[in-house]
């Protein structure tokens, strides 16, 4: 006779929870923390966003319709429940919580205006900690190596919650948020990193090798699976796009002399710039001033969707990355992972982590940072050779298939979760 199991002997298993981290969340310019807990959640992972900062009214990712993961935000620095959280906090453990926040006041003596940040933004970590502790849920992602991470360090130091922290470009850099890399890096449980660059960047601020062993790349991603390849370049005047934020590790600006140098030379292709920022006003006065207005607008932001659709209506797309001077320069941009996903040429530069999405001559273009004439040279030869364009748009998808394919990535990610004791 077969014996029924009891379900009260064996309960279903809980399924694993887990915190993430932002600065900000949703944003646009973060699509790939999106993608990421959306694969986490179709593999039964429980997530729920934490963000500290309230993300800007407008444009809503595309993405985010299929999203079950609640997002808190901090109430106000006066309400009720965060002041309640943090005199709690601070009668039962006085020394842990006054401590850290004196170390906080302490690692950024040197950025003054990090410190004030950190001291600002203390009660609300302290809140959300306790608020993760409250709802039982133990382990967190931290999406980025600075305020997000420090937040996760307070939850450990105060609560015992473990985490891993993400490190991807201008949060480790950039010296500002160098500062106290190392405490964070010693008590994290795994260490993510978005390329092998990065990883060999970190290695410096480790303090022994258990530390060094804790740093794993595991690649970003996009959904190749609804990312069709275009089915024929589009006719007419060869186009450019580029752009994605308007900063000045983009290169933009170098893009705009190269397309001088292409139009003294008697060649004219059309650029569109996509994405607002900082550089608007410089990038538009350069445009009149190198008398490119009938050859380059700039459109400004647009939804994820709309993006892809004018990357597939160009004939190539062009983001010339460089380090600037405070350190800052890109990881490995998604927007380009996208533009070779559906089938579009890219012309990039050796950046950083670009070179591992882009092998030049065989998946894209790529030219020294900060080089326009390369650059022109580089626009140049995808105009005159046909084959050279369908290639490179052949090897680019094929490579983002490979090894950018975030549910790919993401089955790797739960695997080092689960292996560093993050679910």
């Amino acid at each position: 006779m077969t014996r029924t199991s009891d379900s009260s002997e064996n309960p279903p298993a809980k399924p694993a929870r887990v915190a993430y981290i932002a600065s900000q969340y949703p944003t646009l310019r973060e699509t790939f923390v999106i993608r990421e807990i959306l694969e986490l959640e179709r593999r039964g992972v429980e997530v729920t966003a934490y963000s500290l900062k309230r993300p800007m009214v407008g444009l809503r990712h595309d993405d985010l319709r299929g999203a079950r993961a609640p997002v808190y935000y901090s109430p106000h620095c006066l309400c009720g429940g965060l002041i309640l959280d943090n005199l709690r906090t601070l009668a039962e453990s006085p020394r842990r919580y006054v401590g850290f926040a004196v170390k906080q006041a302490w690692t950024f003596r040197r950025h003054p205006g990090q410190a004030l940040k950190a001291l600002l933004l203390f009660p609300k970590m302290v809140h959300y900690a306790r608020r993760m502790k409250r709802l039982g849920i133990e382990r967190a992602v931290a999406c980025w190596a600075n305020f997000p991470t420090t937040t996760a360090l307070a939850a450990r130091r105060l609560f015992g919650i473990r985490y891993c922290m993400t490190c991807h470009a201008w949060d480790i850099f950039v010296a500002k948020n160098q500062a106290g890399l190392e405490d964070k890096i010693a008590e994290a449980n795994l260490v993510r990193t978005i390329s092998d660059f990065n990883v060999k960047y970190l290695r410096p601020f480790c303090r022994s090798e258990e530390d060094r062993k804790k740093i794993v790349r595991n690649y970003i991603g996009v959904d190749v699976s609804r990312l069709p390849v275009r089915t024929e370049e589009p006719g007419g005047r060869f186009t450019l796009a580029a752009g994605g934020s308007l900063i000045e590790q983009k290169g933009l600006r170098h893009l705009l002399d190269a397309m001088a140098i292409l139009k003294e030379s008697g060649v004219s292709p059309a650029l569109t710039i996509i994405g607002e920022g900082e550089l608007r006003r410089p990038l538009e006065d350069q445009t009149r001033r190198l008398g490119l207005a009938d050859c380059v607008k700039l459109v400004g932001t647009m939804s994820n969707q709309a993006v892809l659709d004018l990357i597939r209506q160009s004939s190539a797309f062009v983001l010339p990355c460089v380090q600037v001077a405070d350190g800052m320069m890109d990881g490995i941009p998604t927007i380009l992972i996208e533009a070779m996903a559906v089938g579009v040429p890219v012309i990039s530069c050796f950046v950083s982590g670009v070179p591992e999405l882009i092998e030049n001559g065989v998946s894209g273009l790529l030219t020294p940072p900060g080089d326009s004439p390369a650059l022109a040279s580089a626009i140049r030869r995808l105009m005159e050779d046909a084959g050279l364009r369908e290639g490179l748009a052949k090897e680019g998808r094929a490579k983002v298939e490979r090894e950018f394919d975030i549910r790919r990535n993401v089955e790797l990610l739960v695997d080092l979760y689960r292996e560093w004791g993050i679910l």
